[in-house]
């Protein structure tokens, strides 16, 4: 009886949390926000509005959150003014596509908004590694809102891993003719059934920034002159390059056991009527972040979750133009290396002294977690996972285990949501951690 009272207890205390969980309204301000453009930005009220900048460079916003969406909705209600000119919209989780191309005043094979009404987007995601997004006015589409544009799309396994286990939500504008008089205003983002990552406050394991000016080895130049600028953020030196229309300049570097990278950079396309020359990071070949081109040329600080601690290739490149006009230039600096999250790189390559289960990450998940633990001598090892009634749903680990650091993963997509409990026995060692599935 005395377990399962405990059961109980713990039953309560937790569906509470999980039902506070299960939406998440993300505060509109500079707190949980960042500005990836030059231009303006400003609270208005109980919403957030950025601003384009000259020579038609636009404006951009994402969360400085990173969620897992692998099951989620997630709700932007959204506004735009392009100054009565020309300009493209988008709004919604990085990575993935809007469907429909979106402007304003005119179309190029797009639909015009009515810049008088709120739009509101509703991009529904899948485990089956779809979504299906839906744009209106007045109101989302399933509560009355008046349809602009509905289209479903496949998510490829990279993309997938990259943009929605490790997602941000992202709105933008560019091509505005109306230069800094136009602007993307946000008034609600809600997220339903989301997973908000909590990151480790833990310091990087390895920083480039490039203060006794030479280029580390490891970097690969691929051919072009990288050298090391006396112009860093905020510093004395930077890597830079300065890039001849068409060219296309790359600089890479192999990463492993890694959960984290951040960096600076600075970027001029050189275009001083139309940005039209791109550059952007990239991780395993797919494009992760764009960066803005104007030739107000501002820093910009950049965060991306590696999708897992395999080996990476991470890349920043500029691409050539079919406007030809003044050569383009990128700064990049602070490159920041952060390694797994739960085991440092120093803890792995020492030899356990104790038994030890270590807390799943993420926690709560959305569908699949990781659970770390360490074996000190030959043991025979169960993990074994069991509902908030006592009974087994999932076992993880039963064999034999030499010593060293594990990890295994809990795939809870044939659950529903809710508190379980994990427990590994090793000889005479027991311990049991509590996980929270939301789905």
């Amino acid at each position: 009886m005395k377990k399962y009272f405990i059961f109980f207890l713990l039953t309560l205390t937790y569906s509470t949390f999980i039902q506070a969980q299960q939406q998440i309204n993300v505060p509109l301000d500079f707190n949980n926000w960042n500005k990836t453009t030059c231009g303006d930005w400003e609270l208005n009220g109980d919403t957030l509005r950025v601003y384009g900048s000259s020579n038609r460079c636009g404006g951009a916003i994402e969360t400085k959150a990173f969620y897992d969406l692998s099951n989620a909705d997630v709700y932007i209600k959204w506004k735009v003014n392009g100054a009565n000119q020309y300009m493209a919209v988008s709004s919604s989780v990085l990575g993935l596509s809007q469907g429909v191309a979106l402007t304003t005043n005119h179309s190029y094979s797009s639909i015009v908004l009515d810049e008088t009404k709120w739009c509101f987007t509703h991009l529904k995601i899948n485990p089956s590694k779809s979504y299906l997004i839906t744009i209106s006015y007045d109101n989302y589409l399933d509560e009355s809102g008046t349809l602009i544009d509905s289209s479903s799309h496949s998510i490829p396994e990279n993309k997938w891993n990259i943009f929605v286990k490790k997602g941000k939500i992202f709105s933008s504008f560019g091509d505005n003719y109306g230069g800094v008089n136009c602007f993307l205003e946000l008034a609600e983002v809600k997220l339903v059934n989301a997973v908000k990552i909590e990151e480790d406050s833990s310091n990087a394991d390895t920083n480039y920034t490039f203060e006794n000016g030479s280029l580390p080895q490891n970097f690969i130049t691929h051919g072009f002159n990288w050298i090391i600028s006396d112009s860093g953020y905020n510093s004395t030196k930077a890597l830079y390059i300065n890039s001849a229309p068409t060219e296309n300049p790359v600089i890479s570097l192999d990463i492993s056991n890694a959960r984290k990278v951040s960096f600076d950079v600075r970027y001029n396309s050189g275009y001083t009527w139309n940005p039209d020359r791109g550059a952007g990071f990239y991780i395993d070949s797919i494009g992760v972040i764009s960066f803005d081109g104007s030739t107000e040329m501002c820093w910009h600080h950049f965060t991306w979750l590696l999708p897992d601690t395999s080996a990476h290739l991470i890349e920043w490149k500029i691409f050539p133009s079919s406007f030809p006009q003044n050569n383009a230039e990128l700064w990049i600096d602070n490159i920041s290396i952060y390694s797994n999250n739960i085991t440092s790189v120093d803890e792995k390559n020492i030899k356990p002294t104790l038994f030890k289960l270590k807390q799943n990450y993420p926690n709560p998940f959305n569908l699949t977690t990781i659970i770390d633990y360490l074996i000190p001598q030959r043991s025979y090892v169960t993990i074994k996972v069991y509902n908030i009634l006592g009974k087994k749903v999932g076992n993880l680990v039963n064999e034999e285990k030499q010593i060293g650091n594990y990890e295994a993963e809990f795939d809870g997509s044939n659950l529903s949501s809710g508190v379980y409990f994990y427990r590994m026995q090793a000889g005479d060692f027991m311990e049991t951690k509590k996980l929270i599935l939301l789905k």
